[in-house]
């Protein structure tokens, strides 16, 4: 794209056709390197700002999960859904249930995300001004 003069980060997001902005409602409860059955699944747990997720990137597994401690059964239902195993979808989400009943603090994670979030929005809004 050629640049023309100062481009706001008003008009920068109607030239990418960016619709809604979310950045500030999601982050990452954690992101793990997990051994199961001589296999590492690269996993990460999330929130966005309509629910929670899983991603295996290098088992190019992504899904929906449940952030509800005790979920395991439906997040087990899901990555078998994305394609994973059973065996490797069931020990994960047991994984992450286990994990996150004795790491996570949901609220003030996400809290920190947001914050963290906002810092950065406002180092590239400067770098747009600059453009």
């Amino acid at each position: 794209m050629k640049k023309q003069g100062n481009t706001s980060s008003t008009d920068f997001t109607k030239v990418c056709g960016l619709e809604a902005d979310h950045t500030g409602e999601c982050g990452i409860y954690c992101e793990h390197n997990v051994c199961f059955e001589s296999n590492t699944y690269l996993l990460i747990y999330g929130y966005h700002t309509c629910g929670h997720f899983i991603c295996i990137p290098n088992w190019r597994i992504s899904c929906e999960a449940n952030a509800v401690t005790h979920s395991s059964a439906y997040n087990a239902e899901r990555m078998r859904a994305a394609g994973l195993d059973e065996n490797a979808a069931e020990a994960l989400a047991i994984y992450i249930e286990s994990w996150a009943e004795h790491h996570c603090d949901w609220q003030a994670k996400q809290s920190w995300w947001k914050k963290e979030q906002a810092k950065y929005m406002e180092e590239l809004n400067e770098i747009f001004e600059r453009c």
